[in-house]
């Protein structure tokens, strides 16, 4: 693919948008005879018009040379070294030495400021080595992060169609899409990811190589396929989210509970709704709630929504948050969520009992889980309006109406 280069007139980044700690680690490299460019996900959501997370940096300088310009740097990385430079107590930058495709027929060797290379399956292959932005940009995963931004002459660098897809609001991979995958399976799950936070399509090639190859998944790690999951329910976008992860294949290799359920739910237009209506209002703080909202789908599931506390921990909650990296006690507030969400919809506790329902800590979310399976129509009016009279009302001891016995509405 030839280079493209986007002069300061053809894109909207401005040097305001960029982080000072970033600049002055870039002007600094360049003051030492290195080239230094902004690269991957800042430059993307810049040329996006979004507020920018991460500043990583892509120099010509190698590990070695990056320490001893910065003493607050430290190495990382056992295969290819990467440099962390702390500005302050809660900036970290990174900065990587552009990299290239090793040559298979070399004899791998270890050197701090070179490289260990080992030769994968089918030519896949498993390590660096230093190379040119150029050779950089097409080691990177997707052709919108392969984007790099000079300080020095204000222009983007694309040598991987990353400006296109972006213009086009496509996630692509650089390459073939099955040999990445194989490289490294979590790069699905950022597929996916990407699709969801940018409101971007999957490009049709890179799609397929998803449904061809989900079931690699199972070969990656853990901890990293929680990380994306984690990001995942922080991203306001959680319909397209599940819908992807459903149509790739991928959530019934990661779990398959939940894959059947969203599969033959009782009232799947009810948990549509339910879910734009969670991306409609935000994401909230609290990833415990992400996390409740999620296993609403038990609710809708006709009579499995009656299942004990105790049950639907063991066959359902272990399992999702064993996925997902959810701890046990943010397992336990979901599962205190749920039941009682589930005394408001199936039970009818009268007195003392429905008074210690009202002043637990965790009836606070269970009643907002509540109101917005009300909003999309899968409680009843009068069940609502009971309940909603409840809490407005739950300082006064006389309360003794009882409440209406039709809980869900029927399909």
């Amino acid at each position: 693919m030839e280079q493209r280069i986007l002069s300061r007139s053809q894109h909207p980044i401005s040097r305001k948008a960029i982080d000072r700690a970033a600049l002055n680690i870039i002007y600094r490299l360049y003051n030492a005879g290195h080239t230094a460019y902004l690269v991957g996900g800042g430059v993307r959501d810049m040329l996006l018009g979004r507020p920018p997370k991460d500043f990583d940096i892509a120099t010509s300088a190698r590990p070695a040379q990056i320490r001893l310009l910065f003493p607050n740097c430290r190495l990382i990385g056992r295969r290819f070294r990467l440099a962390h430079i702390y500005c302050g107590a809660q900036k970290v930058i990174e900065v990587s030495t552009f990299r290239r495709w090793p040559d298979p027929e070399l004899t791998a060797y270890t050197c701090e400021d070179d490289f260990q290379l080992e030769e994968g399956e089918e030519g896949i292959i498993l390590d660096n080595t230093f190379g040119s932005p150029q050779d950089d940009a097409r080691r990177r995963d997707f052709t919108v992060n392969g984007l790099y931004y000079d300080v020095g002459s204000y222009s983007v660098l694309d040598y991987v169609g990353g400006t296109h897809d972006i213009e086009h609001r496509l996630v692509r991979t650089i390459g073939d899409p099955d040999v990445r995958f194989r490289e490294d399976p979590v790069r699905m799950l950022r597929a996916i990811k990407f699709c969801a936070k940018l409101h971007f399509e999957m490009e049709e090639a890179t799609w397929r190589a998803i449904r061809r190859h989900h079931a690699d998944i199972a070969q990656s790690s853990l901890p990293r396929v929680q990380e994306e999951l984690q990001r995942l329910l922080e991203l306001g976008n959680l319909r397209v989210s599940l819908r992807l992860l459903l149509e790739s294949g991928l959530l019934r290799d990661l779990v398959p509970n939940l894959d059947r359920n969203l599969n033959h739910l009782h009232d799947q237009e009810a948990f549509e709704s339910l879910l734009d209506l969670y991306d409609q209002e935000g994401v909230p703080s609290d990833r415990t709630f992400s996390f409740a909202v999620l296993v609403l789908s038990l609710i809708l599931d006709g009579d499995r929504g009656r299942s004990s506390r105790r049950h639907l921990a063991r066959d359902f909650l272990e399992p999702l948050s064993d996925c997902f990296g959810i701890c046990r006690r943010t397992q336990e507030e979901v599962a205190r969520y749920l039941s009682d969400l589930q005394q408001l919809l199936y039970g009818a506790p009268k007195g003392r009992e429905r008074g210690e329902l009202l002043a637990r800590p965790s009836f606070i979310n269970s009643f907002k889980l509540y109101q917005m399976l009300a909003q999309v129509g899968a409680v009843s009016a009068d069940q609502y309006a009971y309940w909603r009279e409840c809490w407005e009302n739950r300082e006064e001891s006389s309360w003794s109406r009882p409440a209406p016995k039709k809980a869900l509405k029927s399909a």
